[in-house]
């Protein structure tokens, strides 16, 4: 939120908000069996805060590992394969000795065939398996709520023992290690800012310290009715000294050392110039008493 009469003698004037926040839902829907925090607890990004009944889950990822981790198929199909190829080789030495029929020898082969898919059957078929077992531990472990970033638990939106739909909010976080600042600048003011600039934010309520800001960003279309942008800013805020929500004004006016050093030799040159127009209008007196012809140019 913000505000937007903003002049040189009055700053304009927003609102603090939390760096990022997030209502966390279940991607399944579940029974919830834990509820690790509080509202008010500070979280660390990764920290569980959030536990769905998993038995049944556990147990077919279990299956599942153990398929994914068998190469049992993938031997019988090597040992079934080695047979039909050896008896290939036999059958053919016994009808080049007319003691095998051209039959015998054409089904021997065909089994050989067989086999050699069926071994490439089980290496998919293992392949798949992995895959499946992959799966499985995805969903197990979507049955567990994670904090996504650091942060604050700003609300509790369910309790343990109810149950949950697919996508179905139960926490929401916010961090605030870093604070934004959202301001409507009029545009006299605000032509003149740029994106990395540092401004003073100022608590309306003085009973807070004023911090310094960085612009991140500067909208690139103005609001035609109040004739202004919206600018960003960001506030450190690692000790939490601060509390989104905050009504702050933003001091623009505050220049670096870069800008000063800048705009310095201008000023010199300016105040130099008297000097020299002097020295010029002495020079051409001297001149005209000497009796020479002395013309500006």
């Amino acid at each position: 939120m913000s505000t937007a009469n903003g002049t040189a003698d009055k700053p304009p004037v927003g609102f603090t908000a939390p760096l990022r926040k997030a209502s966390l839902a279940s991607l399944q829907k579940g029974r919830i069996c834990i509820i690790a925090v509080e509202e008010g607890h500070h979280v660390r990004k990764g920290d569980v805060l959030v536990g769905l009944d998993m038995a049944v889950q556990k147990a077919q990822t279990e299956c599942a590992r153990l398929d994914a981790e068998s190469t049992l198929k993938i031997e019988l199909a090597r040992v079934e394969f080695e047979y039909a190829h050896s008896e290939v080789n036999r059958l053919t030495k016994l009808n080049k000795e007319t003691a095998a029929s051209d039959r015998e020898l054409r089904e021997a082969q065909a089994r050989l065939d067989a086999a050699r898919l069926n071994q490439e059957i089980a290496k998919h078929d293992h392949l798949k398996a992995q895959q499946t077992y992959q799966i499985n531990s995805e969903l197990l472990a979507q049955r567990e709520l994670r904090a996504p970033f650091s942060g604050f638990v700003t609300a509790r939106l369910k309790e343990v023992g109810e149950s949950v739909e697919e996508l179905e909010a139960v926490i929401r976080l916010e961090q605030t290690d870093t604070l934004l600042v959202n301001v409507d600048c009029p545009l006299a003011l605000a032509r003149a800012v740029r994106h990395g600039q540092r401004a003073e934010v100022r608590p309306i309520d003085s009973r807070w310290e004023t911090r310094p800001g960085t612009v991140k960003s500067v909208g690139p279309v103005a609001d035609a009715g109040s004739q202004t942008v919206r600018i960003r800013l960001e506030v450190p805020n690692e000790d939490g000294g601060w509390i989104a929500g905050l009504m702050v004004a933003v001091d623009f006016t505050t220049r670096t050392a870069s800008t000063v050093s800048t705009s310095a030799p201008s000023r010199l040159a300016t105040s130099s110039q008297p000097a020299a127009d002097t020295a010029a209008r002495t020079a051409r007196g001297r001149s005209s008493e000497a009796g020479e012809d002395v013309r500006g140019y």
